[in-house]
């Protein structure tokens, strides 16, 4: 953590905007180990191996969900050279599945034409390689999650780290976010949102810590389409991660209700899966209809028209749904 960061925190515990560090330990780069004070009401944070943790008496929904995390094998069983391929992991066993998260994040890295002066801050950055390319695109950029544990959280962080790359850690709920209003340029979560049980509220801390024209950018989130049941159905439920499908509708209404003029984009892994005729689905229907696209996307005009369809497509099946919002007012 360096010093910087206290200029964009508010206190969990009492509102205040004012802190003071207490140093234990650093680096050539941050402070590794101490404390961050409120002057107000004197609650003292701690810093451990550089991250910071704002996040006070978490809900009973927050402490079940951090230890789905870590029981989680999947999420467990990486290594360094794993944590540092990504988002392009090279072995087979992961490559499919994260091209389509690093195809979509791409995408909307080029859409954001971001000049490198920008302040970013990366809700459930998890192993942060996110937030790692705010950094290195020159942005000011910061990580929060409910995770510190290696491999799953924020301690991933100390792989990325050094020379010209740094960006901050801070434990933190994404719907009681401890910032400063009017403190970003840009909000950025993928695969994140959909854990939270108020989309309410947590758009609204969104735009709250965001600049009048802030964007905040979603990628990789699921939708649940007409044709699915609200019910998710998913392992990690089952070891107490919060899981949530919501329906394109319930995202746009949260977002607008909330000062947001959206745009809902095709994510590029379903271009892909249009253009290789290689379609996936958890369901047979699915799969059947990505083929039937697939098949028309690839005819004269075909790709135009199912473009234009997109959304029509979100609101039927359901597709990982890539969202850019404006705030515009609030």
């Amino acid at each position: 953590m360096r010093q910087s960061l206290l200029e964009l925190i508010k206190c969990p515990n009492c509102g205040s905007e004012k802190f003071f560090a207490e140093e234990k330990k650093s680096d050539k780069s941050e402070l590794r180990e101490g404390s961050v004070k409120c002057r107000e009401c004197s609650e003292s944070f701690s810093v451990k191996k550089g991250i910071l943790d704002l996040l006070i008496n978490p809900s009973e929904e927050i402490v079940k969900e951090q230890k789905g995390w870590t029981q989680d094998e999947s999420a467990n069983v990486n290594s360094k050279e794993f944590i540092l391929s990504l988002p392009r992991p090279a072995d087979k066993e992961h490559k499919e599945w994260w091209q389509e998260q690093a195809d979509n994040y791409e995408m909307v890295l080029k859409r954001l034409a971001l000049r490198g002066n920008e302040t970013v801050l990366d809700v459930g950055a998890g192993r942060t390689w996110s937030t790692r390319g705010f950094a290195k695109k020159g942005c000011r950029a910061v990580g929060i999650d409910i995770l510190r544990e290696k491999f799953v959280g924020l301690e991933c962080a100390d792989y990325y780290l050094g020379g010209s790359v740094f960006f901050e850690r801070v434990l933190a709920d994404m719907n009681a976010l401890p910032f400063k209003a009017k403190s970003f340029d840009v909000v950025f979560s993928t695969a994140t949102l959909h854990h939270s049980s108020n989309l309410n509220e947590c758009f609204g801390e969104i735009s709250r810590v965001l600049k009048k024209n802030g964007k905040v950018v979603l990628v990789n989130e699921p939708t649940r389409g007409v044709l699915e049941s609200k019910e998710f159905k998913h392992e990690l439920v089952d070891l107490g991660v919060n899981e949530h499908k919501y329906s394109l509708p319930e995202w746009l209404s949260a977002m607008k209700r909330n000062g947001f003029e959206v745009e809902v984009m095709m994510p590029r892994s379903v271009e892909r899966m249009m253009e290789t005729g290689k379609v996936k689905g958890d369901k047979k229907y699915k799969v059947f209809l990505g083929k039937i696209a697939s098949f028309f996307w690839r005819i004269p005009g075909g790709k135009f028209l199912l473009k234009r369809m997109h959304i029509a497509g979100q609101l039927l099946v359901g597709l990982g749904v890539v969202i850019i919002g404006r705030k515009v007012r609030g």
